[in-house]
């Protein structure tokens, strides 16, 4: 809570910031606490994967265009999963729809006209297969 604070404050931090400095320092002690593994399995495993990925848990405190949640990823995927609730599953062209869904994604984000740019897709001249 404390770095998404820092966030709403600035919105890019050097590395070598002291605010910056002191909530990885916090992240570190919290991360090599021991552990029971017999009364906290599910805590040990997160842990584990915290230590695994630790070099990218603040990386929204260093650059600017980088959000502290993970909204906007779960807006992208929510179409995919209503699609699968009402039909139960994709029975064909799943992968056709991942590449629409993320161009359309893609050009939202963008504030790219979204018409427009499937349309140049569909022009785009095919690559000629090789014999």
């Amino acid at each position: 809570m404390k770095a998404i604070e820092l966030k709403r404050q600035c919105p890019e931090y050097a590395r070598a910031h002291p605010f910056a400095m002191e909530i990885e320092n916090t992240m570190d002690v919290l991360l090599t606490e021991l552990l029971d593994k017999n009364k906290t399995p599910k805590t040990l495993t997160f842990q584990k994967a915290m230590l695994k990925n630790r070099g990218y848990v603040f990386t929204f405190l260093y650059y600017a265009e980088v959000p502290p949640d993970n909204n906007g990823s779960e807006r992208a995927i929510r179409n995919i999963k209503v699609k699968q609730k009402v039909s139960g599953q994709f029975k064909t062209g799943q992968q056709a729809f991942c590449i629409l869904r993320s161009v359309i994604d893609t050009c939202i984000k963008n504030k790219v006209d979204v018409f427009e740019a499937l349309k140049r897709i569909a022009q785009m001249p095919r690559p000629i297969p090789a014999v």
